[in-house]
């Protein structure tokens, strides 16, 4: 049990430590104004749980992101084309995640104007 215990008390660590990083914070925050935005609509039971799972995949996006950063920074801390290319490749992960979150929210909106 004690293990259990010490395992949950890592994996909060580790939110509590992305939560103080600077580009995880601007997900949080634009995901909060898209809820309260979408809290204006009648939405379904469904469409909040597609809501909730896309910003929780830029989030989770935005974090493995950061992991990526700070790893590379550690391994190769000079300016390297490598380590440039791995960061962009990340950063362009949280992209796709956000267009994609941009994409089903524009959609479920559309859905209520029209």
């Amino acid at each position: 049990m004690k293990q259990l215990l010490a395992k949950f008390s890592y994996a909060f660590r580790g939110v509590g430590l992305a939560l103080k990083d600077k580009s995880v914070i601007v997900q949080v925050v634009i995901m909060l104004l898209a809820l309260v935005f979408f809290s204006f609509f009648d939405l379904s039971l469904i469409e909040w749980c597609v809501l909730l799972m896309c910003c929780g995949m830029v989030i989770v996006a935005e974090m493995f992101n950061t992991v990526i950063e700070r790893m590379m920074n550690f391994i190769h801390p000079e300016c390297d084309d490598r380590v440039r290319d791995i960061k962009d490749f990340g950063a362009g992960v949280v992209l796709a995640a956000s267009f994609f979150a941009l994409l089903i929210g524009i959609l479920i909106i559309g859905s209520k104007i029209i």
